[in-house]
Protein backbone atom coordinates (compact mmCIF):
# COMPACT_ATOMS: atom_id res chain seq x y z
CA UNK A 1 0.00 0.00 0.00
CA UNK A 2 2.83 2.41 0.92
CA UNK A 3 4.45 1.76 -2.47
CA UNK A 4 1.25 2.54 -4.33
CA UNK A 5 0.73 5.73 -2.34
CA UNK A 6 4.32 6.76 -3.09
CA UNK A 7 3.77 6.21 -6.81
CA UNK A 8 0.54 8.21 -6.65
CA UNK A 9 2.17 11.10 -4.78
CA UNK A 10 5.15 11.13 -7.15
CA UNK A 11 2.79 11.26 -10.12
CA UNK A 12 0.84 14.10 -8.53
CA UNK A 13 4.03 16.10 -7.92
CA UNK A 14 5.17 15.55 -11.52
CA UNK A 15 1.82 16.72 -12.84
CA UNK A 16 2.00 19.80 -10.61
CA UNK A 17 5.50 20.63 -11.86
CA UNK A 18 4.43 20.14 -15.48
CA UNK A 19 1.43 22.37 -14.96
CA UNK A 20 3.55 25.07 -13.36
CA UNK A 21 6.13 24.81 -16.15
CA UNK A 22 3.47 25.24 -18.84
CA UNK A 23 1.43 27.96 -17.22
CA UNK A 24 4.18 29.85 -15.44
CA UNK A 25 3.05 32.48 -13.01
CA UNK A 26 -0.13 33.27 -14.94
CA UNK A 27 -1.88 34.63 -11.90
CA UNK A 28 0.63 37.49 -11.74
CA UNK A 29 0.28 38.36 -15.39
CA UNK A 30 -2.17 40.75 -16.92
CA UNK A 31 -5.14 38.88 -18.40
CA UNK A 32 -5.72 40.28 -21.90
CA UNK A 33 -9.23 41.31 -22.89
CA UNK A 34 -11.21 39.41 -25.50
CA UNK A 35 -10.91 42.19 -28.06
CA UNK A 36 -7.18 42.47 -27.49
CA UNK A 37 -6.72 38.74 -28.00
CA UNK A 38 -8.89 38.78 -31.12
CA UNK A 39 -6.82 41.57 -32.63
CA UNK A 40 -3.32 40.56 -31.52
CA UNK A 41 -3.85 36.87 -32.29
CA UNK A 42 -6.18 37.37 -35.22
CA UNK A 43 -4.33 34.94 -37.47
CA UNK A 44 -4.34 32.16 -34.87
CA UNK A 45 -8.01 32.77 -34.07
CA UNK A 46 -8.88 32.68 -37.76
CA UNK A 47 -6.95 29.42 -38.08
CA UNK A 48 -9.01 27.92 -35.26
CA UNK A 49 -12.13 29.08 -37.08
CA UNK A 50 -10.96 27.45 -40.31
CA UNK A 51 -10.12 24.16 -38.62
CA UNK A 52 -13.45 24.08 -36.83
CA UNK A 53 -15.35 24.62 -40.07
CA UNK A 54 -14.82 21.07 -41.34
CA UNK A 55 -14.94 19.56 -37.87
CA UNK A 56 -18.35 21.14 -37.30
CA UNK A 57 -20.01 20.59 -40.68
CA UNK A 58 -18.74 17.01 -40.89
CA UNK A 59 -20.30 16.36 -37.48
CA UNK A 60 -23.64 18.10 -37.78
CA UNK A 61 -24.52 16.82 -41.26
CA UNK A 62 -23.71 13.08 -40.89
CA UNK A 63 -24.74 12.77 -37.24
CA UNK A 64 -27.48 15.36 -36.62
CA UNK A 65 -29.02 15.98 -40.04
CA UNK A 66 -28.56 12.57 -41.66
CA UNK A 67 -31.14 10.84 -39.47
CA UNK A 68 -33.99 13.01 -40.75
CA UNK A 69 -32.49 13.00 -44.25
CA UNK A 70 -32.64 9.24 -44.75
CA UNK A 71 -36.20 9.21 -43.39
CA UNK A 72 -37.51 12.01 -45.62
CA UNK A 73 -35.43 11.34 -48.75
CA UNK A 74 -34.56 7.63 -48.64
CA UNK A 75 -37.92 6.77 -47.04
CA UNK A 76 -36.39 4.58 -44.37
CA UNK A 77 -38.27 3.84 -41.17
CA UNK A 78 -37.42 6.21 -38.30
CA UNK A 79 -36.37 3.23 -36.20
CA UNK A 80 -33.86 2.17 -38.87
CA UNK A 81 -32.51 5.71 -39.14
CA UNK A 82 -32.03 5.97 -35.38
CA UNK A 83 -30.36 2.55 -35.24
CA UNK A 84 -27.94 3.61 -37.97
CA UNK A 85 -27.16 6.89 -36.21
CA UNK A 86 -26.60 5.21 -32.84
CA UNK A 87 -24.28 2.59 -34.35
CA UNK A 88 -22.23 5.30 -36.05
CA UNK A 89 -21.95 7.32 -32.85
CA UNK A 90 -20.67 4.28 -30.99
CA UNK A 91 -17.97 3.70 -33.61
CA UNK A 92 -17.13 7.42 -33.54
CA UNK A 93 -16.55 7.42 -29.77
CA UNK A 94 -14.32 4.34 -29.99
CA UNK A 95 -12.17 5.65 -32.85
CA UNK A 96 -11.43 9.17 -31.56
CA UNK A 97 -8.86 8.20 -28.87
CA UNK A 98 -7.24 5.70 -31.25
CA UNK A 99 -6.56 8.34 -33.88
CA UNK A 100 -5.56 10.82 -31.19
CA UNK A 101 -2.88 8.42 -29.97
CA UNK A 102 -1.77 7.77 -33.55
CA UNK A 103 -1.40 11.51 -34.16
CA UNK A 104 1.06 11.65 -31.26
CA UNK A 105 3.27 9.28 -33.23
CA UNK A 106 2.90 10.35 -36.86
CA UNK A 107 1.82 13.97 -36.45
CA UNK A 108 -1.50 15.81 -36.60
CA UNK A 109 -1.50 16.99 -40.22
CA UNK A 110 -1.65 13.58 -41.94
CA UNK A 111 -4.90 12.71 -40.16
CA UNK A 112 -6.38 16.18 -40.65
CA UNK A 113 -5.63 16.09 -44.37
CA UNK A 114 -6.91 12.52 -44.71
CA UNK A 115 -10.22 13.53 -43.16
CA UNK A 116 -10.68 16.59 -45.36
CA UNK A 117 -9.54 14.76 -48.48
CA UNK A 118 -11.93 11.91 -47.79
CA UNK A 119 -14.89 14.27 -47.58
CA UNK A 120 -13.87 16.17 -50.71
CA UNK A 121 -13.71 12.96 -52.75
CA UNK A 122 -16.42 10.83 -51.14
CA UNK A 123 -19.17 13.16 -49.88
CA UNK A 124 -21.14 13.16 -53.14
CA UNK A 125 -21.10 9.38 -53.80
CA UNK A 126 -21.82 8.69 -50.13
CA UNK A 127 -24.93 10.86 -50.32
CA UNK A 128 -25.98 8.90 -53.39
CA UNK A 129 -25.71 5.73 -51.30
CA UNK A 130 -27.53 7.25 -48.34
CA UNK A 131 -30.46 8.38 -50.51
CA UNK A 132 -30.80 5.04 -52.34
CA UNK A 133 -33.48 3.65 -50.05
CA UNK A 134 -31.34 0.74 -48.88
CA UNK A 135 -30.78 0.58 -45.10
CA UNK A 136 -27.48 -1.23 -45.61
CA UNK A 137 -26.16 1.36 -48.07
CA UNK A 138 -27.30 4.15 -45.74
CA UNK A 139 -25.42 2.50 -42.88
CA UNK A 140 -22.26 2.10 -44.95
CA UNK A 141 -22.44 5.70 -46.21
CA UNK A 142 -22.92 7.20 -42.77
CA UNK A 143 -20.28 4.93 -41.24
CA UNK A 144 -17.68 5.97 -43.82
CA UNK A 145 -18.42 9.63 -43.09
CA UNK A 146 -18.03 9.00 -39.37
CA UNK A 147 -14.72 7.19 -39.80
CA UNK A 148 -13.27 10.06 -41.81
CA UNK A 149 -14.62 12.55 -39.27
CA UNK A 150 -12.98 10.59 -36.45
CA UNK A 151 -9.56 11.14 -38.06
CA UNK A 152 -10.07 14.87 -37.63
CA UNK A 153 -11.74 14.74 -34.23
CA UNK A 154 -8.94 12.58 -32.85
CA UNK A 155 -6.14 14.94 -33.87
CA UNK A 156 -7.68 18.41 -33.93
CA UNK A 157 -8.20 19.07 -30.19
CA UNK A 158 -4.45 18.76 -29.64
CA UNK A 159 -3.80 21.14 -32.53
CA UNK A 160 -6.05 23.74 -30.91
CA UNK A 161 -3.86 23.72 -27.80
CA UNK A 162 -0.57 23.55 -29.66
CA UNK A 163 -1.30 26.49 -31.95
CA UNK A 164 -1.94 28.98 -29.16
CA UNK A 165 0.19 30.29 -26.29
CA UNK A 166 -1.04 29.35 -22.84
CA UNK A 167 -1.93 32.87 -21.68
CA UNK A 168 -4.50 33.42 -24.47
CA UNK A 169 -5.42 29.83 -25.36
CA UNK A 170 -8.83 29.77 -23.73
CA UNK A 171 -9.96 33.14 -25.10
CA UNK A 172 -8.68 32.72 -28.65
CA UNK A 173 -10.00 29.17 -28.87
CA UNK A 174 -13.40 30.24 -27.56
CA UNK A 175 -13.72 32.98 -30.16
CA UNK A 176 -12.65 30.92 -33.18
CA UNK A 177 -14.31 27.67 -32.19
CA UNK A 178 -17.65 28.92 -30.93
CA UNK A 179 -18.14 31.32 -33.83
CA UNK A 180 -17.64 28.53 -36.36
CA UNK A 181 -19.90 26.12 -34.49
CA UNK A 182 -22.66 28.69 -34.01
CA UNK A 183 -22.75 29.71 -37.67
CA UNK A 184 -21.89 26.57 -39.62
CA UNK A 185 -23.04 23.95 -37.13
CA UNK A 186 -26.16 25.52 -35.71
CA UNK A 187 -27.43 26.38 -39.17
CA UNK A 188 -26.21 23.17 -40.83
CA UNK A 189 -29.64 21.51 -41.16
CA UNK A 190 -31.12 24.76 -42.47
CA UNK A 191 -28.30 25.20 -44.99
CA UNK A 192 -28.61 21.59 -46.17
CA UNK A 193 -32.37 21.93 -46.62
CA UNK A 194 -31.93 25.28 -48.37
CA UNK A 195 -29.41 23.78 -50.78
CA UNK A 196 -31.85 21.03 -51.70
CA UNK A 197 -34.57 23.61 -52.35
CA UNK A 198 -32.32 25.87 -54.42
CA UNK A 199 -30.69 23.16 -56.53
CA UNK A 200 -33.56 20.70 -56.69
CA UNK A 201 -31.10 17.90 -55.90
CA UNK A 202 -31.31 15.65 -52.87
CA UNK A 203 -27.54 15.32 -53.05
CA UNK A 204 -26.97 19.04 -52.49
CA UNK A 205 -25.99 18.71 -48.80
CA UNK A 206 -22.82 17.03 -50.02
CA UNK A 207 -21.81 20.36 -51.58
CA UNK A 208 -21.77 21.89 -48.12
CA UNK A 209 -19.53 19.11 -46.83
CA UNK A 210 -17.19 19.43 -49.80
CA UNK A 211 -16.93 23.22 -49.47
CA UNK A 212 -16.18 23.07 -45.75
CA UNK A 213 -13.62 20.28 -46.19
CA UNK A 214 -11.90 22.17 -49.00
CA UNK A 215 -11.51 25.35 -46.95
CA UNK A 216 -10.20 23.46 -43.94
CA UNK A 217 -7.83 21.44 -46.14
CA UNK A 218 -6.27 24.71 -47.31
CA UNK A 219 -5.97 25.87 -43.70
CA UNK A 220 -4.25 22.62 -42.70
CA UNK A 221 -1.75 23.06 -45.52
CA UNK A 222 -0.69 26.42 -44.08
CA UNK A 223 -0.28 25.46 -40.42
CA UNK A 224 2.95 23.94 -39.08
CA UNK A 225 3.13 20.41 -37.74
CA UNK A 226 2.63 20.91 -34.01
CA UNK A 227 2.76 17.37 -32.64
CA UNK A 228 6.46 17.38 -31.87
CA UNK A 229 6.84 20.97 -30.68
CA UNK A 230 6.73 22.04 -27.00
CA UNK A 231 3.68 23.91 -25.79
CA UNK A 232 4.12 27.65 -25.53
Amino acid sequence: MDGRLRVLSDGTRRKRRDRQRLTGNLEAREHPSTLRVASKFFRETLTIFGLTLHNTVAYYIPIIYMTSYIVSVAKLAPSSALWIGTSCLLVFVILIPIWGALSDRIGRKPLLMLSCGGYIVLAYPLFMMASSGSPMLALVAQMVMIVFLSFFSGACPAVYSELLPTRVRYTALSIGYNTAVAIFGGFAPFIATWLIGVTGSNLAPSYYLIAAATITFLVVLRIPETAFEPLR
